[in-house]
């Protein structure tokens, strides 16, 4: 995307100038220092030479005492500049080289970086724009049908009664559809933003018989037999989400199951964690799907569709960002023709 290789480059041209002025304060400080340590040293070494050249000691010559020294070079104060002026170049040109190199291995680092900064917005925001046109896309099917009818209707010279009340039967029931998809789109935000209050402890058994409760009426509807065993432990998280949780697999185990099947759900308790499963006998998921089953608006293929069952994807979605947000994992494994089973682990408490 265009904006965000603009903003990558401008982000790495901001943390190269960071790093220029870093190194150049730095190269400033240890040039100085450097120079200064130089200049003492050439200094001492000067010191020692003038103070062994006085020391020289007396030469007899002939009998005849006499003393001489050696002279001192009159260009010492000129050949110490040399040596001084030189080393300070040398110093100039060796941090020189070293702040090319390091900037040279910055730059790339500082567009690597910066890259790494910048993906998560990237995907927040490709996540959002496919958000929006799932969603517009889902909106506009009960919307054209309403639409359609409607005008067909007005078009109708000979409208009766009975044709009215039909027409408004029928829209009805496509805005209950756009309104059962409003409170989804509402369920998936506030989960996602994890608005929940205070976790608490709950037993599984007091979950299911709650989520139970919701769910009785599909069961009865297809005479599907749900059956629980060993449901044991006490998990930490929201009641309500949790509640919601299981409703949820459940609701999806009853849509997407034969009439006059078994459902099960059992817990298996191992050293800090629970595991709650939810087994249907159901057409099953196909193996290409299953990687994408909690993605948002997603309804798997094939054989799970024969039922033609009402839905918009956003359930098993809802499902996972519940589980994240209370601090468990939710998984599936499936085959076509074998049935699916939804485990959801929460940490276990003793």
């Amino acid at each position: 995307m265009l904006m965000f290789r603009s903003a990558r480059l401008k982000l790495t041209v901001f943390y190269l100038a960071i790093l220029v002025w870093i190194c150049l304060l730095f190269s400033m400080l240890v040039y100085r220092s450097a120079t200064d340590e130089l200049q003492r040293s050439l200094h001492t070494q000067t010191m020692r030479y003038f103070a062994m050249q006085r020391l020289r000691i007396d030469v007899p010559l002939q009998d005849t005492p006499s003393t001489f020294s050696v002279p001192l070079p009159s260009s010492i104060e000129t050949v110490e500049e040399n040596i001084f002026s030189q080393g300070k170049q040398r110093i100039a040109v060796g941090l020189l080289i070293i702040d090319v190199a390091i900037l040279f291995l910055a730059g790339a680092a500082s567009y690597f970086l910066a890259g790494k900064t910048l993906k998560p917005i990237e995907e927040m925001l490709d996540e959002q724009k496919r958000f929006i046109a799932d969603a517009s896309h889902e909106l506009r099917t009960p919307l054209t049908a309403l639409k359609t009818e409607i005008e067909v209707t007005l078009r109708d010279k000979n409208l009766t009664l009975l044709d009215a009340k039909h027409l408004l039967s029928s829209n009805l029931e496509e805005v209950e559809k756009l309104e059962h998809l409003s409170q989804h789109l509402l369920q998936l935000e506030k989960y996602h933003k994890e608005e929940l209050s205070p976790p608490q402890k709950m037993s599984v058994e007091e979950v299911f018989e709650a989520a139970k409760k919701k769910i009785f009426p599909q069961l009865q509807k297809k005479r599907i037999t749900l059956r629980a065993e060993h449901l044991e432990g006490v998990v930490m998280g929201q009641p309500t989400s949790i509640i919601e949780l299981i409703t949820i697999l459940l609701d999806n185990a009853i849509k997407y199951s034969p009439a006059k099947t078994t459902i099960e759900i059992q817990t298996i308790c191992i050293k800090k964690n629970v595991k709650l499963a939810v087994h249907d006998q159901g057409y099953g998921i196909a193996p290409q799907d299953l990687p994408y089953i909690f993605n948002r608006f997603y309804r798997a293929s094939t054989s799970r569709q024969k039922e033609n069952e009402n839905g918009y994807g956003l359930g098993l979605s809802i499902a996972k960002r519940i589980a994240q947000a209370n601090n468990a994992s939710i998984s599936v494994e499936s085959a076509l023709g074998k049935g699916s089973c939804f485990t959801v682990t929460f940490p276990r408490v003793r």
